[in-house]
């Protein structure tokens, strides 16, 4: 489960994030672009947090999050660069990260079967921070 949200007044998500390569040296754990980045409100190149696609839609009733396809062991990629601020499991969403982006924004990432940062780590977008897990 992959959430993306905002944090301050301006709540709306980022409209479609999709998956975009990054400049960065460490490129050879980016999954392929396929557009490019959206533009969140707060000019944030968003990308694809994984190499599937949607399964399930936000629902504030049954699903606060999307589901995205995968396999258990899947990489997991921060969606933009952000601080990790919590990374341990959470009841009802598994072994959980969440990145805040700013003082508007935070991406979640849930039901993860290894979590690959720690909280107060600096994370890029594209990097891998957990793999993907089966427990939602």
């Amino acid at each position: 489960t992959v959430v993306l949200g905002g944090t301050g007044e301006n709540n709306s998500a980022p409209s479609k994030p999709v998956a975009s390569n990054s400049s960065s040296s460490n490129s050879s754990n980016l999954p392929p672009a396929t557009t490019a980045p959206s533009m969140g409100d707060e000019g944030i190149p968003w990308m694809w947090p994984g190499n599937g696609t949607v399964i399930a839609n936000f629902d504030e009733v049954k699903n606060k999050g999307i589901d995205i396809s995968g396999k258990a062991g899947d990489p997991v990629f921060a969606v933009a660069d952000g601080v990790v601020i919590h990374a341990a499991s959470l009841r009802g969403f598994g072994n959980l990260v969440i990145l805040k982006h700013n003082n508007t924004y935070i991406s979640a990432y849930g039901h993860n079967q290894t979590l690959l940062v720690k909280e107060d780590q600096q994370v890029k977008k594209g990097q891998k921070i957990a793999e993907m897990g089966n427990t939602g």
